[in-house]
């Protein structure tokens, strides 16, 4: 894998055009660099990172944004790494929660994002971060998938830990961190979209089962739909992929009504 050197100083005063917890992401050269806290990882969880990174350049997948070189200080001190820039309309977080698209349109791009996972899962890779503003929108209706570094790849772990579902998952379905968990999450973060109201996050965290089961069934949804999603939150440890179970809610509108 090539390798990049940098002034870390003025690394920063490039444009920003990302940033969360562990790093920030500034646009170089027409290429992103993510930068990593400098302070945020200990040599274990660095070796990890750098070692999946590494793995990650190796694949070739369609809409994925993988690490391009690894890039170090001129002092070989570890920063990040590079990958290809995109620029982006919105990420599927802003698509599903507007009022501009309808239904149809959201169906639509639910089914390219599926299609997006179901190519990680084929090459042993878990998302285990599948919050939708990880998945990036560009003009032509592509959706592309960017903290790829965070992903659990083959046999070196995530860094990342799905703490808001996972606590529901883990207790009720499964500890394991496999295809079954990005499946589950998906398909919660799709319920809450569905409709313009967000899940009560108190109730859901302390009434798991009773709220996920009270809340389907309040979806103007037909039976096979919900049928779906009671068997996603179910005890059931093989999950099922969405599919084509959201065709039967075509509708120009743009969200489901809740009774």
């Amino acid at each position: 894998m090539e390798e990049r050197k940098v002034n870390y100083g003025e690394l920063k005063h490039n444009k920003l055009i990302g940033q969360g917890s562990e790093a920030r992401v500034y646009l170089k050269d027409n290429m992103a660099i993510k930068a990593f806290n400098q302070n945020g990882m200990k040599k274990e969880e660095m070796n990890n990172k750098i070692n999946k990174i590494k793995e990650l350049s190796k694949m070739d997948m369609d809409n994925f944004l993988l690490p391009k070189e690894l890039v170090y200080t001129f002092k070989n001190k570890f920063v990040g790494y590079s990958m290809d820039y995109v620029e982006k309309l919105m990420d599927m977080h802003d698509l599903m929660k507007s009022k501009e698209y309808t239904l149809d349109k959201k169906i639509e791009m639910l089914k390219k994002l599926e299609n997006n996972i179901k190519c990680a899962h084929k090459n042993d890779i878990v998302l285990v971060d599948d919050f939708f503003w990880n998945f990036l929108v560009t003009e032509d209706n592509t959706i592309y998938m960017v903290d790829t570094d965070s992903y659990k790849v083959k046999q070196y772990k995530n860094d990342f830990e799905p703490h808001y579902y996972y606590d529901f998952y883990s207790k009720e379905i499964s500890e394991n961190i496999d295809a079954n968990l990005d499946k589950f999450q998906i398909g919660v973060h799709v319920l809450s979209y569905l409709t313009d109201n967000q899940f009560n996050k108190e109730e859901l965290l302390k009434y798991p089962t009773d709220y996920l089961t009270r809340y389907i069934k309040s979806l103007d949804m037909p039976n096979e739909t919900k049928d779906f999603f009671y068997e996603l939150t179910s005890p059931s440890k093989e999950k099922k992929y969405i599919d084509n179970n959201l065709d039967n809610l075509s509708s120009s509108k743009s969200f489901l009504k809740k009774y």
